[in-house]
């Protein structure tokens, strides 16, 4: 079944991502990283257990890797788009953390000292923004 069907959208993260982005295998995989959206980790277990997966390992809530009896490995990281509860505070604890982030931001965003999202033009290869107070 796919995953687009259902209404799941899953981006490679990882190796494969990496070659992917590089045009060729550099290494052998031993598992296939995918990124989901949070609203989607339920639908998206009950579809692979139905596929004979269970969980393996759970790093957290937001990562976490499940396999079949086959050897096929899925490590899943789990992500919220621009939910209001992704506050200033939680930013810059993942910031705090080292960690990189990307993110889409709802068009009436306030960002780069104060102006809307909806009033800058942004070009084909896209935008750096700051978020007020980060």
């Amino acid at each position: 079944m796919q995953l687009e069907v259902i209404g799941i959208e899953i981006w490679i993260d990882g190796g494969w991502c990496v070659d992917a982005l590089l045009e060729k295998q550099l290494r052998e995989h031993e598992d296939l990283d995918i990124a989901i959206q949070w609203k989607d980790v339920p639908k998206l277990c009950e579809i692979l257990a139905g596929q004979g997966c269970r969980r393996i390992q759970e790093d957290s809530q937001w990562n976490f890797v499940m396999a079949d009896n086959q050897g096929h490995v899925i490590d899943v990281h789990a992500f919220v788009f621009d939910a209001w509860y992704s506050s200033l505070k939680n930013l810059k604890a993942i910031r705090d953390h080292g960690w990189a982030w990307v993110n889409n931001l709802r068009k009436n965003r306030k960002v780069n000292r104060d102006e809307s999202l909806e009033d800058l033009e942004i070009p084909d290869e896209g935008l750096s923004v700051h978020l007020l107070s980060y």
